[in-house]
């Protein structure tokens, strides 16, 4: 079951959009008319335009639920959390998230989104809000906080929730595991492998007797003779 969930700007969010827009072009053409060609023009510049190309590409678009995933869409990038990674998802209101201190985010310029302090836990929180209403808060298994909102919040979490129940939870008892009597067939199956050969070299053996021949009477008294017989100087 696939579901898409859009971003929408509220007032407040386009209303910021347009004033940090509207400054910066106030600014920049100040600058280019009283101090034309100057490092603090291109300065200004080349800082602002790097900025808001980052922003620009990094708005969030939609909140897609694959089968496997839940896909946050922004215009370059998909952040992509699988169903067996999340520990919890449930919505929140704003008064819980209080205080937010951004790190590295947008501040309303096409909505609120980056890395957020959260000052109670004193944890990294990544945001991807068009508003500060209707917000959902996914947390994975490894203890990551994703913040996002929707105009319908019960219906995603619900959506996820139901995702996670179907999708099976990796269980590391079911890792293949050494069998106990491994060991005492091994040492059985070498046993019957040393068994042969003993056999073999016992019959060698018995053969190697078998098949030596008694020297005669004559020999063996002359080979006394010779031991009793005294050594002359």
């Amino acid at each position: 079951m696939r579901k898409k969930f859009k971003y929408r700007l509220d007032r407040r969010a386009r209303t910021t959009t347009l004033s940090i827009a509207g400054a910066v072009l106030l600014v920049a053409g100040g600058l280019w008319l009283f101090a034309p060609g100057s490092y603090l023009a291109a300065w200004f510049v080349s800082v602002t335009a790097a900025a808001g190309g980052l922003c620009a590409l990094s708005i969030p678009r939609s909140i897609r639920l694959t089968d496997e995933a839940v896909e946050i869409s922004c215009l370059i990038e998909i952040t992509h959390i699988p169903y067996d990674h999340i520990a919890s998802v449930r919505p929140v209101m704003r008064d819980e998230l209080r205080p937010f201190v951004p790190l590295f985010a947008s501040l309303g310029f096409g909505g609120w989104f980056g890395y957020f302090l959260d000052v109670r836990g004193w944890d990294v929180v990544k945001v991807y809000t068009s508003s500060w209403e209707w917000l959902v808060m996914i947390e994975d298994i490894y203890e990551q906080r994703f913040l996002v909102n929707v105009d319908r919040p019960d219906e995603l979490s619900d959506a996820i929730g139901a995702h996670m129940a179907v999708t099976p939870e990796p269980d590391s008892d079911s890792e293949e595991k050494p069998a106990p009597d491994s060991e005492e067939k091994a040492e059985s199956d070498s046993g019957e492998k040393t068994a042969p050969k003993a056999e073999a070299k016992a019959t060698q053996k018995s053969e190697a007797k078998a098949t030596r021949k008694p020297r005669p009477k004559s020999e063996r008294a002359k080979s006394q003779l010779t031991k009793s017989e005294p050594k002359l100087f």
